[in-house]
């Protein structure tokens, strides 16, 4: 389906398995370069955010226009 996103970013406030980049996602733009990406993928992540409005801002900052995001969360 996206066929034309072919590097992955893991992303993550801990290290771990599958984490190339340890950070907030409260500022993401200060990891990643505005206009950087094609889509944005999380599950199960706002539900613990401080601020999520802060956190959309910064996904809008680093999506290239046109892009997609998948977001998926628990309802709190």
């Amino acid at each position: 389906m996206f066929s034309h996103c072919a590097d992955y970013v893991g992303f993550d406030i801990i290290a771990g398995n599958g984490v190339d980049i340890v950070g907030d996602a409260h500022r993401l733009s200060e990891s990643f370069p505005p206009d950087h990406f094609d889509f944005v993928f999380s599950i199960s992540v706002f539900e613990h955010l401080l601020f999520t409005w802060k956190a959309i801002l910064e996904i809008n900052k680093v999506m290239k226009s046109g892009g997609y995001v998948y977001l998926s969360t628990h309802p709190v």
